[in-house]
């Protein structure tokens, strides 16, 4: 049965996601890297229109059930981010974040949204 993207809530599609290799590999490629937390974020300009963002969680995250998870959360979490038209973001997992609770996550998504766009110059406590 085929979902209608249209009977989803407005913000549940308030971004496109990447799908293939060579898109992930040119925002790896061209993107600029910010770490915060236990999530790395790669942002690189993107073609006009809403953002573009793809997640990863490599084997060193977990079994595939915590990268799953991890998953699903890092997208929850960038549903309440502020992201940018015209960009892609890249959201690479590093292996502790499946300890870190929910909260925790959506700040540090935000957080390296938000100085990928150059705001918050100021460095903030983790």
């Amino acid at each position: 049965m085929k979902r209608d993207v249209a009977a989803l809530p407005p913000d549940r599609h308030r971004y496109v996601s990447l799908r293939s290799r060579a898109e992930f590999a040119r925002v790896y490629r061209e993107g600029s890297r910010r770490r915060v937390g236990e999530i790395l974020v790669i942002s690189a300009v993107g073609e006009p229109g809403p953002p573009q963002v793809g997640v990863v969680a490599g084997r060193r995250v977990g079994s595939a059930v915590v990268r799953n998870r991890v998953k699903r959360r890092l997208r929850e979490a960038l549903l309440k981010a502020e992201l940018s038209g015209g960009t892609s973001y890249l959201i690479v997992a590093l292996p502790l974040i499946a300890d870190a609770g929910f909260d925790e996550i959506a700040r540090w998504v935000r957080r390296g949204v938000r100085s990928s766009r150059g705001e918050g110059k100021r460095r903030e406590a983790y």
